[in-house]
């Protein structure tokens, strides 16, 4: 049986957090591959979130980058065992339906990408991508387009398990606003590298919501959701980005390391640098 370890920072009911705990325990139930320990760490805001996973990044000198500091939750696996990162005034403000989209988003984390191996890369193939893009654009692209493929296979766990209308609700907020996108896209425009890069951020939200187009039900409304979130794009850009994903989708491969590959590959195809 799975074990949870809950450590709550700042102002964190005990009430709310056995609340959390108990969905979150239910969320295992029937998953044969569940890792033996998860740490469940809450926490009262977003700041105190985000200063302890930047302290804990700089323990480990991880290279994280912006660390995902607006992202609704966080995941990581540095130490070992894999880490969920709550705050609940992000959850407090979140429907219903969008929350328990969350929780088993971070949870299917846990499932499918729960050790380590799942947050390196091979020496060969970062070599290999600095060869052709620099080292530091090379692991920026990777760790991007890792993300991508790792959130798109969680939703795709999801959707196989019955849950497509939870994820439905995560995705719909997710992708319910746009602006912050908006305004880097014409600067990333400029250059054909940072537009790579863009692409290859901007692909992670798609992802999120992609492989619910694969269920009837809410098919139709996970389209729209995705049509809205990159309508601002030029054609070209919106159906590569896609195209991509599409692609994943037609592999139906769980080998998230292949995935990533294949979707620089495909990114690179269709959206050549030089």
């Amino acid at each position: 049986m799975i074990k949870i370890s809950l450590r709550r920072f700042g102002n964190v009911s005990e009430g709310d957090s056995e609340r959390l705990l108990e969905i979150i325990r239910a969320l295992y139930d029937g998953f044969e591959d569940s890792p033996d320990l998860v740490e469940l760490l809450l926490f009262e805001d977003l700041d105190l979130r985000n200063a302890y996973l930047a302290r804990e990044a700089e323990l480990r000198s991880i290279a994280s980058g912006d660390l995902g500091a607006d992202f609704l939750s966080i995941h990581e696996c540095w130490g070992g065992s894999p880490r969920i990162y709550l705050s609940m005034d992000v959850l407090s403000s979140l429907p219903g339906d969008a929350l328990r989209g969350v929780l088993e988003h971070e949870v299917g984390h846990t499932i499918l990408h729960g050790s380590i191996e799942s947050y390196v890369f091979p020496p060969e193939l970062v070599e290999d991508y600095g060869d052709l893009f620099g080292a530091e654009f090379a692991m920026e692209l990777l760790a991007s387009v890792a993300a991508s493929v790792k959130d798109f296979e969680v939703t795709r766990l999801w959707r196989d398990r019955g849950a497509s209308r939870d994820q439905l609700g995560f995705i719909s907020h997710l992708l319910g606003s746009n602006e912050a996108e908006r305004a880097s896209y014409a600067i990333a425009k400029a250059r054909p590298d940072s537009a790579l890069l863009f692409r290859a951020s901007i692909m992670k939200p798609v992802a999120c919501g992609y492989p619910l187009l694969g269920d009837p039900d809410v098919g139709p409304m996970a389209d729209r959701a995705i049509s809205g979130f990159l309508g601002f794009m030029e054609d070209r850009e919106r159906l590569g980005i896609l195209g991509v994903l599409e692609d994943l989708a037609k592999g139906a491969s769980s080998d998230t390391l292949g995935n990533v590959i294949a979707a620089i590959d495909g990114l690179r195809r269709r959206f050549p640098i030089a």
